[in-house]
């Protein structure tokens, strides 16, 4: 596999199946490095996985406790109207006839 690289004013051919690894490496070596490589992404897409599921759970979290706020608000508008209507539905000492 040839590439017309420019190098300067002219073009250069690259073959990339001729390019050596530079510091004589071994298979042992790299295979160890790839390997960890491998290790390491598998345990950032863990991570993502984790984040992920925890965004998800805090917005269904917040969803929840605004449900549970309008439903705590709904019962206090309920119970102060019923302490309204009790307290116009007793009559007062006021206004009993007097003997």
């Amino acid at each position: 596999m040839f590439i017309k690289v420019q190098h300067g004013r002219e073009p250069v051919d690259v073959d990339f199946c001729s390019i050596t690894v530079d510091g004589g490496l071994d298979d042992d070596i790299l295979q160890q490095r790839i390997h960890s490589i491998a290790r390491q992404r598998e345990e950032l897409q863990h991570m993502e996985t984790e984040l992920r599921a925890q965004v998800i759970a805090g917005s269904e979290i917040m969803e929840i406790q605004k449900s549970f706020h309008a439903q705590i608000k709904e019962r206090e508008d309920a119970a102060a109207k019923l302490q309204v209507w009790i307290f116009l539905s007793i009559p007062s000492q006021n206004s009993s006839p007097s003997i």
